[in-house]
């Protein structure tokens, strides 16, 4: 009995493998994954050459494609490559709409923003003898894998058939199922039914033949680069990569153990003395932003969108995970320091004129009334409700909130600087957070040039200003710091300071 139900269950898995197979007349065998998206369709009125060059034509897929809107062959770096045709070993960026837009389409057609969805892919097959074309979820991770083949075949009699097939593998799969599986098939679809529309009209089929490279796109090798495109090694390429992500998380070391030397030092104390509550009050407003403006670049479509229309050329923020990492950790580790004002939280000793001076709350009501002006600018006078980045955009939003985050940064580093001139002494304040943050600081601007210079494109610093003016104002404050704990003021012992008001103006030592 149990051997019938294994032959059973042997024979059933065959012949369902079998029956997948046979589905498909040239896409290569593959394990089926957690599921699987793909589409099959006959064209009528072209050719081989026709349907493989436009399939190879990335700069053009907006002329047609109701999935993929935009699609640029680029370095790991996210360099931009002079030479668009695809090459094995190289990279693909992807702005995609799930499901897809109803046909037809065109480069002037508008996305629907709430399904726009961005994809990197390393090219793995371009086989033009075969028909086939593929790549694969880029960079690699146990967590997901996303395989996807394109073939056409010549049925002959002007006769082409189109293939599409992407295979989901992984944990991540389950969750990409969930939500978007339907989706994903009324894409795959979409693209097969553009392509179908665009080649069976005679004029664009000619196009397609008579497209931007005038021959069929076959494997080759990345030809040489106009002297204005700087060209990478690729092991320095890989090098620079490394070295970039150890720089990433070096400073968010650095800078995040700056934030602990303030709240241990009022636990042992169990005080607040000496530390000025306008320091917390706007290191919160300024972490919220912070955090806000970097989850926005790193998750949101709608952000990353616009970033990607107004610089073409590097399409990808420089903005990284540990970015904002280090701006929840900073935000958590600020709300703790401000906490330590409530006495019943605590029960910390906590001075009677420890309250928010005027000019901070000022500062602090001023900041936020300027990001929801910004707000009502956006829906006010930007192009479709601010969806629209080439005028008023959620993008201004986001970085509104960057500046707020450098405005905080720059005043509340004042304080200290002037209690410690009026002092003559740094007496009863640490140097060591101000140590790493100078080292956090070189460290964060180190990576964000490397980044740019390797992107050949340096709007990446002027297009993540916060984290470009983070570096610096943190540098500048520490320079002055350091002089005055080690030339200015080393022998001098200070005064002891009696005076409560004075000892409260005492801003603590801790990182923005």
């Amino acid at each position: 009995m149990l051997k019938s139900t294994l032959l059973s269950a042997l024979c059933g898995t065959l012949l369902h493998s079998a029956s997948a197979a046979a589905q498909y007349t040239n896409l290569p065998n593959v394990e089926p994954g957690v599921f699987n998206a793909s589409a099959r369709i006959e064209i009528h009125n072209t050719s081989f050459d026709a349907v493989w060059n436009l399939l190879t034509d990335f700069p053009n897929y907006a002329d047609w494609n109701p999935f993929v809107r935009y699609a640029v062959v680029t370095s790991p770096l996210n360099i931009t490559l002079p030479d668009q045709r695809p090459v094995e070993g190289k990279n693909l960026f992807f702005r995609v709409q799930i499901p897809s837009l109803p046909l037809p389409v065109n480069k002037d057609t508008p996305d629907k923003l709430l399904n726009t969805q961005f994809s990197a892919e390393l090219i793995t097959a371009v086989q033009y003898d075969k028909g086939r074309l593929a790549w694969e979820f880029y960079p690699p991770s146990p967590m997901l894998k996303a395989e996807r083949w394109q073939a056409i075949t010549d049925l002959g009699n002007g006769t082409v058939l189109y293939e599409s097939r992407e295979v989901f593998s992984g944990p991540l799969a389950y969750v990409i199922k969930s939500t978007l599986e339907e989706g994903l098939q009324a894409s795959f679809k979409g693209q097969g039914e553009g392509i179908k529309l665009y080649l069976e009209d005679t004029g664009n089929a000619a196009h397609a033949v008579q497209s931007l490279f005038l021959s069929p796109i076959v494997p080759s090798q990345p030809q040489s680069a106009p002297a204005a495109i700087m060209t990478i090694n690729p092991e320095l390429e890989a090098f620079a990569r490394a070295i970039s992500r150890v720089l990433g998380w070096a400073y968010f070391l650095a800078w995040s153990l700056s934030f602990y030397p303030q709240p241990i030092s009022n636990y042992l104390r169990k005080s607040t003395l000496g530390l000025a509550i306008d320091f917390p009050t706007l290191n919160v407003l300024g972490f919220a932003c912070y955090t806000l403006s970097t989850a926005s670049f790193l998750y949101s479509p709608t952000i990353k969108a616009q970033y990607a229309y107004r610089h073409p050329d590097a399409p990808q923020t420089t903005v990284r995970f540990n970015d904002f990492l280090f701006a929840a950790h900073g935000a958590v580790m600020c709300i703790i320091i401000y906490s330590q004002f409530f006495e019943r939280l605590w029960g910390f000793e906590v001075g009677k004129r420890q309250r928010v001076s005027r000019a901070i709350f000022g500062v602090w009501w001023g900041c936020v009334v300027a990001i929801f002006a910004v707000i009502v600018l956006v829906r006010v006078k930007g192009v479709d409700g601010g969806s629209n980045a080439e005028g008023w955009a959620w993008i201004d939003v986001i970085y509104t909130l960057g500046y707020v985050k450098l405005l905080t940064v720059f005043l509340k580093y004042i304080p200290q600087a002037w209690v410690n001139y009026k002092r003559k002494s740094t007496l009863g304040w640490s140097i060591y957070p101000m140590l790493l943050d100078f080292a956090g600081g070189w460290l964060s601007l180190a990576q964000l040039c490397i980044d740019s210079a390797l992107q050949n494109d340096w709007s990446g610093v002027t297009g993540n200003p916060v984290k470009f003016g983070l570096g610096n104002i943190t540098i500048v404050f520490d320079i002055i710091f350091m002089l005055q704990h080690y030339v200015l003021y080393r022998h001098t012992p200070g005064k002891r300071v009696e005076d409560e008001e004075e000892s409260e103006a005492l801003v603590g030592a801790m990182r923005d």
